[in-house]
């Protein structure tokens, strides 16, 4: 199977991977295909090899799968189920797939940027394009501190922002196990969330339960106050992301493990 219009399509900010790619895929009973879910319509190609497809974001995993008949197609094309997060592994279970493989991914900075020392931190709050207009929403009932939204910019643009604001706020879908919540707190940001999607669960976004909100368009006054308690409290509210910043700091060993054990059973 010959892939012409992806020859060299690596893109940039991946070649850090230094990992090799290829234009054309042999079908046959000793391959393994997987498919990420934005990919879908590939699958049917495939005849001998095994197929499996990567939810790396249920809900836009969903929103592929759906012109194509839905669930029912990955089940009449003998599918393996691989899964990002507990979320995607939650709502697979809830439509009757009980054998998902768990793979998830892991996080990297830009190079040359690291975290502003606490004392140095500034008192600004960046917040996801996502959820733009209650990122701007919030900015207006916390006129005295500075609020960035993250559009618009490179990779290092984006970790050189968060290396220097006190918060990361994220109240978009969380349709996968974000990557940015987790780049924030890497670079020392406090974060604070919605409940949606995948920030529902403490395995997926392991930070305390009091900085995420459900119902959040009715909460900007909790969401405020907690702002406020974050940029003047910071040294102490930081230590409150230890534990998340060490589950991020071993994700590339995690995934490893995962892929060496996911590909001895599939």
């Amino acid at each position: 199977m010959v892939f012409r219009e992806y020859e060299n399509a690596v893109h940039p900010q991946y070649r850090a991977y230094a990992t090799e790619s290829s234009d054309y895929i042999i079908d046959n009973e000793n391959a393994i295909v997987v498919f990420p879910e934005i990919w879908p319509h590939l699958i049917p190609l495939f005849k001998r090899a095994t197929k499996a497809y990567w939810w790396l974001s249920f809900d836009y995993g969903m929103r592929h799968l759906m012109p194509l008949g839905g669930v029912p197609f990955l089940l009449e094309n003998d599918c393996k189920m691989l899964s990002q997060s507990s979320y995607a592994t939650a709502q697979l279970s809830i439509l009757g797939f009980s054998d998902v493989l768990r793979i998830s991914d892991f996080t990297t900075l830009a190079n040359n940027v690291a975290p502003q020392p606490i004392q140095q931190r500034r008192d600004l709050v960046l917040f996801n394009n996502k959820a733009e207009a209650f990122g701007r929403q919030l900015a207006t009932m916390s006129p005295q501190y500075k609020f960035k939204i993250l559009s618009n910019m490179s990779p290092t643009e984006v970790h050189q922002n968060m290396a220097q604001a006190k918060l990361y706020v994220d109240f978009g879908p969380h349709a996968g196990k974000d990557r940015m919540p987790r780049e924030a707190a890497l670079l020392g940001c406090c974060v604070i969330t919605g409940r949606n999607g995948s920030a529902s669960n403490f395995e997926d976004l392991p930070i305390p339960a009091k900085y995420k909100f459900g119902n959040h368009p009715q909460r900007t006054h909790e969401i405020s106050r907690a702002i406020d308690d974050v940029i003047q409290n910071f040294p102490e509210r930081f230590e409150d992301f230890g534990v998340y910043r060490r589950s991020i700091a071993v994700e590339e060993t995690k995934f490893e493990l995962e892929v060496f054990s996911v590909f001895g059973q599939v």
